[in-house]
């Protein structure tokens, strides 16, 4: 017989266990394979948007109960204590680390729960679920959006809504009870973004455990009872005894602090000035645009969908197809109703973390009579890269560029200056006088300086011409922070949309900056970093277009990093 000889069985009995050894291997590695694609999946996405917490999110943790009850108040007065007498870095430094903080938090416990659903997962045969939410998940616009407003609740939502659903799986109602009823005074905005997958998984465990629709929601409901009477009381608290002289007294407390911009220390207490009906008045008129918004719904949409039907998938194979409509309405709901909100582009993607909340508390918590079916498989697969990829094609909108020099990549993403014209006749001081300009009090005498002379510590100056600091010196004057004073520009006509300039210095938003006036009002404020690194600033200006305006360049504080250097005013 013609042809190779056969192999021996001994052979091919080896041949099979490497094979079989190789494929064990293969299966003890995938969740650790998994696991970390996870997490680098979290990195990217987060890497996005991450950036030092923003003075809006920092504006809310100075909120506190000293004036009276107010809103989103906890927080603010849990860190008082260690922000009193402090001088305005040092208050800045104390939030920042707290944020950071709440932000790592945040990412562990997301994390966590991922590594603890897909073991729950597995031993009910929906790993496939289980990984396909968590990936759905860590690439979702949420995490852009959360990454990028580090210092707001955001993450404390998230945090409490996590803990909430585990101490359900444990049956412990009363402490979860208690830690949503607080959770109420961080930000009212948990009622639709957190409670709503709180309160699903508190009905679908029940109806696991009765297996009737109407008992399962009647036990859910007495013990959210008082969560949601809390969370009454705090969105009818200013509809009812609205208080604009608190609001008001609050604002100066934050501005007294002087360590964020007094422009978002207005903004921050903008929800205790107007009532709950008028906010939604005035956002009414949005509703509309806000859902219709393309890159918005590019990054949720595909994903809201696929968690729908993963959701709907679970319940039918948990025998719990007459909650499948809760479900559903704890995911759409919020997202029909967040874009009435001032805040929109931060609430509609937090309703992809409520659907994965919803999912992980399905999974946690079901007895499931079938697995999810393998020839499935390849569809999820593609509708998973189809969501991922959406959310990743969509431009989030972020509360600012890294040009303003809060992003942690600043130096390095910073926007060149740019001089296509002068506001005025010597606004970037290119005479080597201060012609157009007035000044007053010690600082600034003799000046400006030359950039090609400027001292080592002053840097990233990259202009030419001069420049004016409050620190230094002409002359035989000695240089310091305890010299003040201050430049007035003369009135000009705004002529072109953006004004750029270079800044260093100190941070003190009250008594070191640069102020644009349009017809004797402020419209723009900003001060430096604690950092001799001169950074590019750029103002949006387009709606003073064709107005009169001045600038002041003020140094008020004898204190250390006490000082403010300027240079190159000039339209882009």
């Amino acid at each position: 017989m013609s042809g190779q000889p056969l192999a021996s069985p001994r052979r091919a009995e080896r041949v099979w266990e490497r094979r079989w050894s190789l494929s064990l291997r293969a299966r003890a590695a995938a969740p650790a394979i998994g696991g970390a694609a996870i997490v680098a999946g979290f990195l990217v996405t987060a890497a996005r948007g991450l950036r030092f917490a923003h003075d809006y999110g920092l504006a809310h943790w100075l909120h506190h109960y000293e004036f009276g009850f107010v809103t989103r108040g906890l927080p603010g007065a849990l860190v008082r204590p260690f922000l009193l007498g402090k001088a305005p870095q040092e208050v800045r430094d104390v939030l920042n680390w707290t944020t950071a903080l709440c932000y790592f938090l945040f990412a562990a416990a997301c994390l966590w729960l991922v590594k603890d659903v897909r073991r729950h997962a597995s031993e009910q045969s929906q790993s496939a679920v289980a990984w396909t939410s968590a990936a759905l998940f860590v690439c979702s616009g949420f995490v852009v959006s959360t990454s990028n407003f580090v210092g707001y609740f955001d993450q404390l939502l998230v945090l409490s809504a996590i803990v909430s659903v585990r101490l359900i799986a444990r049956g412990a109602y009363l402490p979860m009870c208690l830690l949503t009823t607080l959770t109420f005074t961080v930000h009212e905005a948990f009622l639709a973004l957190g409670f709503p997958a709180v309160c699903l998984a508190l009905v679908f465990r029940e109806y696991q455990r009765r297996g009737r629709f109407w008992q399962s929601l009647v036990s859910g409901l007495k013990w959210i009872a008082v969560p949601l009477a809390a969370a009454v009381f705090v969105l009818g608290y200013h509809t009812v005894a609205n208080d604009p002289a608190l609001a008001l007294k609050l604002q100066a407390s934050m501005n007294a602090s002087g360590a964020i911009d007094p422009y978002w220390s207005r903004s921050g207490v903008y929800h205790l000035q107007v009532t709950l009906t008028e906010s939604a008045a005035i956002q009414q008129g949005q509703l509309t645009k806000n859902l219709t918004n393309f890159d918005m719904n590019l990054a949720v949409i595909p994903t809201l969908a696929l968690q729908l039907l993963l959701g709907g998938w679970l319940m039918s194979s948990a025998g719990a197809r007459t909650l499948i409509p809760l479900y559903v309405a704890a995911l759409v709901v919020p997202y029909a109703l967040v874009p009435m909100a001032a805040d929109w582009h931060r609430f509609i993607p937090f309703t992809v973390c409520q659907g994965f909340l919803a999912l992980s508390a399905l999974l946690m918590l079901g007895r499931f009579k079938r697995p999810f079916p393998a020839r499935a498989l390849p569809g999820l697969v593609f509708a998973a890269c189809v969501a991922v990829g959406s959310a990743h094609a969509a431009e989030m909108p972020l509360t600012l560029a890294f040009r303003d020099g809060q992003g942690p990549f600043s130096r390095l993403a910073a926007v060149k200056h740019r001089c296509s014209k002068q506001l005025f006749p010597n606004s970037d001081f290119s005479d080597g006088s201060l012609k157009n300009w007035a000044q007053q009090g010690a600082s600034f005498v003799g000046q400006p300086v030359a950039v090609k002379s400027r001292p080592d510590w002053l840097l990233g100056l990259d202009c030419e011409g001069y420049y004016v600091g409050s620190f230094d010196a002409v002359g035989s004057n000695a240089p310091g922070d305890w010299r003040m004073g201050s430049l007035v520009s003369k009135n000009f006509r705004i002529e072109e949309d953006e004004i750029n300039f270079l800044l260093s210095g100190g941070m003190d938003w009250l008594r070191l900056h640069v102020i644009l006036m349009v017809e004797g009002l402020e419209v723009r404020r900003q001060s430096g970093r604690n950092s001799n690194w001169m950074l590019t600033y750029v103002w949006d200006v387009s709606e003073y277009r064709g107005r009169n305006a001045s600038l002041i360049v003020a140094d008020a504080s004898p204190d250390p990093w006490g000082h403010v250097s300027v240079a190159g005013f000039c339209y882009r």
